[in-house]
């Protein structure tokens, strides 16, 4: 079996200037937990993925709850288990992350082909 028979062929990816957030809400719209960094040319310069957004967070505790409010139902309607209200921001993200994503690339952005 061959890597084009298995591949994903409509690759999400991200230009070097777009912000956490942006990645984030990315990662929850289509499902995805990782893709490319493309510069203008559409070369790519790196991978951004899901533990890169968590190793941000463990370090920069301030960014959690701007990304947590993109995760849907979070507020006043999401109750987490008495246990994880007590955990930092970055936690309740991993824990949401770790449940909802699977697939590593979807579908290309229309801003970015």
């Amino acid at each position: 079996m061959l890597v084009k028979e298995i591949m994903t062929k409509d690759v999400v990816s991200f230009k070097p200037d777009d912000s956490l957030e942006t990645v984030a809400k990315t990662f929850i719209d289509e499902n995805i937990s990782a893709g490319p960094v493309v510069d203008e040319d559409n070369r790519v310069v790196g991978i951004i993925s899901e533990s890169d957004l968590m190793d941000v967070l463990e370090y920069h505790e301030d960014l959690g709850s701007e990304l947590l409010s993109l995760v849907p139902g979070y507020g006043d309607r999401w109750s987490f288990p008495r246990t994880l209200g007590k955990k930092p921001p970055y936690f309740s993200f991993f824990i949401f992350f770790s449940f909802s994503f699977s697939p590593i690339a979807g579908r290309t952005m229309e801003s970015n082909k």
